[in-house]
C-alpha cells in the first residue's frame, strides 16, 4: 500500500476519524511485519476511543466515556466476536457523548476511523454520528450514509444553508447487513483523503463554510437531524465499532501500518492461539500460503458476503492464487475440527 504515501501531503495537519477493530494485540500477523510500535505512536493526539466491547466506556487516556439511551445492545463486530460491536434499534437508541470540549476539536486537520453496519435506511439514509443536536444550524461534525455515498460534514453553526457547512462526500454504493471500515483525513476545509475497507476512496466536496463550531447539547453516535426540513431526529438502525479521533494527522506510515493491523485481524479464542495456523504474506497481490493441519476447510468471503473459493486442504501448507481477485479485503475462515478462526487479508 506505497501508495497511501502519495495521498497525504501534509502528516502535521489533519483531524483523523479513526476505528480499528483491536481484538487481541497478540493476535495481529501483521504485528510481526512492523519497524516501530504502532500501537504507541497511535496514543498521541488520540481523543476518544469507544471499542464497544459490551460498554460505552472510553479507553483513550482522557476516559470521556458515553452514556447508553434507552438500553441498546452489542453485537457480534466484523470478524464474528460477541458483544464486540454497538446494537441499535433505529427507533430510540443512541448513544449520548459527553458536551466537553475534549472531543470537539475547532481547527483542522481532523481525522475519523469507524465501522458501521446498516440493517435499513431511515428516511433514505443512515445517520452515523452528530457532534451536537442543532435543529437551527450546521454545526460541529456530523456523518450520515445512503446507498449510494457517505457525508461527513462540518457546520460554522450559523444557519443552515450551504454556505454554513462543508461537506465531503466518498460516493459508492454502501449496502445493508455489510460491515465497511472508513478513515477520513480532513486536511482543510478544501482537502480531504478517504479510505474504505482499506481501499483508497475518491472524496468530493460540496458547501463553502470554512470554520466550524459547537453549541451547548451534547453529540450522539447513531442519532441525528433527519433534514433541515423536518428538523427531527433521525436514528441509526444497524451496528458501529471503533470509533475514534484524533486531533493530529496519522501519517502515510501510521495509516499503513493501521491498515495491515485492520487486515490481518483475527477472530480466536484464547484456547485455539496456539493452534499454529497461519496465511501469509498479508497483503499480498499473487499467491496466498495457508498453514493448517490437514483436511482443515478454508473458506474465502468478500466484503459483500459472496463466498470467492472453499477447499479442503490436503496438506499442512496450501496455496490460493489471488492474482485474479479484485483488489480489497477478503475474510479467510480456517476450521479444524471444531476450532474455527477468521483472518483479514488484503488483495493488494
Amino acid at each position: 500500500m506505497n501508495h497511501l504515501s502519495s495521498l497525504i501531503h501534509q502528516p502535521v495537519r489533519h483531524f483523523i476519524f479513526y476505528a480499528v477493530k483491536l481484538l487481541h494485540p497478540v493476535s495481529f500477523v501483521c504485528l510481526m511485519l512492523m519497524a516501530v510500535p504502532v500501537a504507541g505512536q497511535l496514543s498521541s493526539g488520540q481523543l476518544v476511543h469507544y471499542p464497544f466491547n459490551g460498554n460505552a466506556q472510553d479507553t483513550g487516556v482522557f476516559g470521556y466515556h458515553a452514556t447508553e439511551i434507552n438500553n441498546p445492545t452489542y453485537t457480534s463486530n466484523s470478524v464474528g466476536t460477541l458483544n464486540s460491536a454497538l446494537l441499535l434499534n433505529g427507533t430510540d437508541q443512541r448513544i449520548d457523548l459527553p458536551a466537553t470540549a475534549g472531543i470537539r476539536p475547532t481547527t483542522f486537520p481532523i481525522s475519523f476511523s469507524f465501522w458501521f453496519r446498516i440493517s435499513s435506511f431511515q428516511n433514505g439514509n443512515a445517520k452515523l454520528f452528530y457532534s451536537n443536536f442543532n435543529t437551527a444550524a450546521h454545526q460541529g461534525y456530523y456523518c450520515q450514509v445512503s446507498g449510494s455515498f457517505l457525508e461527513l460534514s462540518f457546520g460554522d453553526g450559523n444557519g443552515l444553508g450551504a454556505q454554513n457547512r462543508r461537506s465531503y462526500f466518498i460516493n459508492q454504493n454502501f449496502q445493508t447487513n455489510t460491515w465497511y471500515h472508513v478513515a477520513m483525513v480532513v486536511s482543510s476545509p478544501t482537502q480531504a483523503s478517504a479510505w474504505v475497507n482499506c481501499q483508497p476512496a475518491a472524496v468530493s466536496t460540496s458547501g463553502t463554510a470554512s470554520s466550524f463550531a459547537y453549541g451547548t447539547a451534547p453529540g450522539h453516535l447513531g442519532m441525528g437531524r433527519q433534514n433541515t426540513t423536518t428538523n427531527a431526529p433521525a436514528y441509526f438502525n444497524g451496528a458501529l465499532d471503533e470509533f475514534r479521533l484524533w486531533n493530529r494527522a496519522l501519517t502515510s506510515d501510521e495509516l499503513e501500518q493501521l491498515c495491515v493491523m485492520l487486515c490481518t485481524n483475527i477472530s480466536v479464542s484464547e484456547n485455539d492461539r496456539s493452534s499454529g495456523l497461519n496465511a501469509f504474506p498479508n497483503p499480498t497481490d499473487n499467491i496466498l500460503f495457508v498453514q493448517a493441519p490437514k483436511s482443515s476447510s478454508l473458506m474465502l468471503v468478500d466484503m459483500n458476503g459472496k463466498t470467492i473459493r472453499q477447499l479442503t486442504t490436503e496438506r499442512v501448507e496450501t496455496s490460493i492464487d489471488m492474482s485474479s481477485y479484485a483488489q480489497g479485503v477478503y475474510m479467510l475462515q480456517i476450521q479444524t475440527g471444531e476450532a474455527v478462526e477468521t483472518r483479514r487479508i488484503v488483495r493488494k
